[in-house]
Parts: structure tokens; sequence; C-alpha cells
């Protein structure tokens, strides 16, 4: 291929990208506008006593449970992680969105008022938390049944 060819192709992949570039800068935009609206809701997150007595009950409930609950800032958020299981705070320009989420899906979303108690949310979580321990400690069983099974033939 020669060196005008070459350049050739070059320039025409550069104008391909040329739209997509525009379109990103333009999502670009539109995230910094959507994370400007949600400041001060993400700044009361972070800052509300609600928050704090959700950690701790996390905690407590994760201890009872045998079941490690995981709390991370992601951001702005507050993700709450239990085997495939999670719940993400998420602010928003109208307030805070739960968002529950099984292995990445969307299951449900509901807004929070942070001047409630955070046990009626955490509570309903950990239903979805404690029927995936529940089927994932049957399989274990069998699992383990079928291995004792083969190794004492």
């Amino acid at each position: 291929m020669s060196f005008l060819d070459n350049l050739e192709n070059n320039l025409k992949a550069l104008e391909g990208n040329e739209g997509s570039g525009f379109e990103d800068s333009n999502q670009r935009t539109a995230r910094r506008n959507d994370e400007r609206a949600a400041a001060p809701w993400a700044e009361k997150l972070k800052t509300a006593d609600w928050t704090a007595k959700l950690m701790r009950q996390a905690a407590v409930a994760g201890h009872q449970r045998r079941v490690r609950i995981g709390l991370f800032w992601l951001g702005a958020s507050l993700r709450l992680e239990a085997l495939s299981q999670r719940l993400d705070l998420r602010p928003t320009a109208t307030g805070i969105d739960a968002v529950f989420l099984e292995k990445n899906e969307v299951r449900n979303s509901i807004r929070i008022d942070l001047a409630g108690d955070p046990a009626k949310l955490l509570g309903q979580w950990l239903q979805v938390v404690d029927a995936q321990k529940t089927h994932d400690d049957a399989e274990a069983a069998c699992v383990y049944n079928e291995l004792k099974d083969e190794i004492a033939e």
C-alpha cells in the first residue's frame, strides 16, 4: 500500500469518527449537568444521620446473617452489596432513588425519604438477600452430598 493510499484511509477513518465524537461530547455535557443538579442531594446523602443509621444497621444485619455486606461510595452514590444483590442509593435532581439490582440488572426502584427510618428500606433489601442465601445454601448442600456420595463409592 502506498503512502497516499494509507493517508486516504486514515482520513476516511477520522471522518467516520467525527460524528461519534460530537455525540460523546453531548453525553458528557448531559451527564455533567445531571451531576450538578443532583449535587445538593448527594451532599445530603453523605452527611445525613439516616445514612449513618443505615450503615450501622446493615453491619449488624450482615453479622447476624453471616453474610458480608459491603458498603461502597461510588462517586455520589452509596452501594450496599451482599452475595449478588445490590442496593444503590443514587442522588438525582429531584431526590434520592434506591435502586435494587441483581447481577447488575435493575429489579426495582423507589424514592427514599431521609427523614424516615432506614430499617424499612434495609428490610426490603435483606428479604431478597435472605432468599438468595437460602437458595445458595441449599445448592451447596446438594453439591456437598453429591461429592460425599462419589467419595464413598
